[in-house]
């Protein structure tokens, strides 16, 4: 299995251009950092350094690895992201707004329902706030726009405006 760590060390020496000056930046000695490289290679079974007598580059392979080990990496922030944030969500309700003015008016119809979980509120354009409620970044959003889809639940709360949240959300199903 591919450490994790292994990979942020290699963009690390990409960035800094020398082992010796990417072992300072990581605070770790320089033997450390190169038996982690050498492992990091044959864990991929690639070679990712060029190495000549006082010299280390990295080979094609490498800096292509590089690039895909920056993208991995950003994926495993987002994962620990959504697990973090799915986990929150037997506490907190997340809805998006499309004008603030409707906050206070939400908030008071979510306290009518007794509910324990608290709620965050985030204010975006319309189509932010039907990609968020489809993503599952939102749990509920409320907005002026017409949303049509298979998927999404509504019901008017003010003259004009118009809570939605997709049927598979447990907690407004009754709200």
């Amino acid at each position: 299995m591919i450490n994790l760590q292994h990979l942020e060390q290699l963009i690390t020496v990409a960035k800094e251009g020398t082992l010796s000056r990417a072992a300072e930046v990581l605070l770790i000695s320089q033997p450390s950092l190169t038996r982690n490289m050498r492992q990091l290679e044959d864990d991929l079974g690639v070679r990712l350094f060029e190495r000549s007598k006082n010299k280390l580059s990295l080979t094609e392979t490498g800096k292509y690895t590089v690039q895909q080990a920056e993208a991995l990496l950003n994926h495993e922030q987002q994962f620990l992201k959504n697990i973090q944030r799915f986990s929150l969500q037997a506490t907190t309700l997340f809805g998006g707004i499309s004008a603030p003015g409707v906050e206070w008016e939400v908030r008071n119809r979510l306290a009518e329902q007794d509910l324990e979980q608290e709620v965050h509120l985030e204010l975006h354009d319309n189509d932010s706030l039907l990609e968020g409620l489809l993503s599952q970044k939102f749990q509920f959003i409320v907005t002026d726009f017409p949303i049509e889809h298979d998927d999404v639940l509504t019901t008017r709360i003010l003259q004009r405006t118009t809570l939605y949240f997709r049927s598979t959300c447990p907690s407004l199903c009754h709200a």
